[in-house]
């Protein structure tokens, strides 16, 4: 068990590293030419200047749709999550334990 606990804490800190490495790059580039290039559109779709702001207005809107459905999908997963624990403890009668060791 302790090799498992270890092997979560060095990817706890790994992920954590990672993190704040993204996050101040993030905060390096974090200017407003930097920030504009990545809603603009690229190369095909960007040649009419009449276009452009909404070929990028429609991608953060596919983005937010699709973030947006994956939250919805994340959800009606714990919803099942927590019918299988419903059925499983009240009907059928399993008793599940969720004891976590403390260090």
């Amino acid at each position: 068990m302790t090799g498992v606990w270890s092997g979560l804490t060095s990817l706890w800190s790994s992920a954590k590293a990672e993190i704040e490495g993204f996050v101040e790059a993030f905060r390096r580039q974090n200017t407003e030419a930097a920030l504009s290039a990545l809603v603009t559109p690229v190369d095909p779709f960007n040649r009419s200047p009449l276009l452009t702001p909404v070929v990028a207005a429609l991608g953060v809107a596919g983005i937010l749709f699709l973030s947006s459905v994956a939250a919805g999908a994340l959800m009606a997963a714990a919803a099942a999550l927590l019918a299988v624990y419903f059925l499983l403890t009240e009907v059928f009668g399993y008793e599940i334990d969720l004891s976590l060791p403390v260090v």
